[in-house]
């Protein structure tokens, strides 16, 4: 049987989730990583996409701000954190998150 706690095995299983479309399930399985991984920047970037994806913004927010204090070469979250504030139509909050980043 598999190691449910096995960190490859449950980003695997998050992922195979978010990508069928089970985003609350996929939202589920990569918050129990992060909180696993605390001090993985991609732990809480994955997060971050599942929440964007379930349109739960706020938290989306949050955790690509993680991934990138805790990596400053995750530039690839401050993208995502300038599209969320242009999407959002917060135009000079966006140039401000791709000029940090």
């Amino acid at each position: 049987a598999a190691d449910p706690n096995d960190d490859v095995a449950l980003h695997n299983l998050a992922a195979l989730y978010f990508g069928s479309g089970r985003v609350n399930e996929a939202v589920r399985l990569f918050r129990r990583r992060a909180a696993a991984n605390a001090d993985t920047s991609s732990a809480h970037y994955h997060l971050a996409l599942a929440y964007q994806k379930a349109g739960q913004l706020p938290q989306a927010v949050q955790s690509f701000r993680q991934a990138f204090q805790i990596d400053p070469t995750a530039t690839d979250a401050g993208l995502r954190l300038g599209l969320i504030a242009a999407r959002q139509g917060r135009l000079p909050q966006a140039l401000q998150e791709w000029r940090a980043y």
